[in-house]
């Protein structure tokens, strides 16, 4: 029998989690099977259960692969010259993120709703959620010290704490976005900068 390449495995594994997110984000974790996500792969449920033995494995890869390709994205977004203020960096994050698509209709913001809520419950994924989150927040930190170098934000200010409230705004976009509809992009970022950028000398 020929031996399986790493790379072979890499790209079965990764198949599989693309087919997984298309069950997850149609009918969230709790709701879709083992029997939905072997059914949308089109492999044999031994070629599945070979790489995850269960549905709480299949969901901690989801979210693995999820949160990391978010990382990447917002990564690159840091090192746009767009970054270079707040509300620019919410911007140019929230749309890398929106062009950001799995097995390629999946939207990444929809998966980390479902992932957020479902870790509520779920001890092992809330683990997966937090070291993402918190691998976040880190990236987000180096951007809040090149803002005080640049005089746009407090030198006093503590960066942990920025990243805190800098990273809410993202879930808070999408869950305006997606679960109530009444936002888009453009006015988020306006109201983001009208937020930041207070008039300095209000009428008396």
């Amino acid at each position: 029998m020929p031996k399986v390449s790493d790379e072979y495995r890499a790209e079965r594994r990764e198949q599989i989690i693309q087919a997984a997110m298309v069950c997850f984000e149609r009918d969230g974790f709790h709701a879709a099977s083992m029997d939905d996500v072997i059914a949308e792969v089109g492999l044999s449920a031994g070629a599945v259960y070979r790489y995850f033995p269960g549905k709480d494995a299949i969901v901690s890869g989801v979210v693995q692969y999820a949160l990391g390709a978010v990382g990447r994205v917002l990564s690159e977004a840091a090192d746009t010259d767009r970054a270079a203020t707040p509300s620019g960096a919410v911007d140019v994050a929230l749309e890398k993120l929106e062009e950001l698509r799995f097995s390629h209709t999946v939207k990444p913001e929809r998966i980390a709703l479902f992932a957020w809520s479902e870790a509520l419950r779920n001890e092992a994924l809330h683990r997966e959620v937090t070291i993402g989150l918190g691998q976040v927040r880190a990236a987000i930190q180096s951007l809040v010290l090149r803002w005080q170098q640049s005089g746009l934000v407090q030198p006093d200010a503590d960066p942990q704490e920025i990243g805190l409230a800098f990273l809410a705004w993202i879930p808070g976009f999408f869950i305006q976005h997606h679960v109530a509809g009444i936002v888009q992009r453009d006015q988020f970022v306006r109201g983001v900068a009208g937020l930041l950028n207070p008039v300095r000398d209000p009428i008396a």
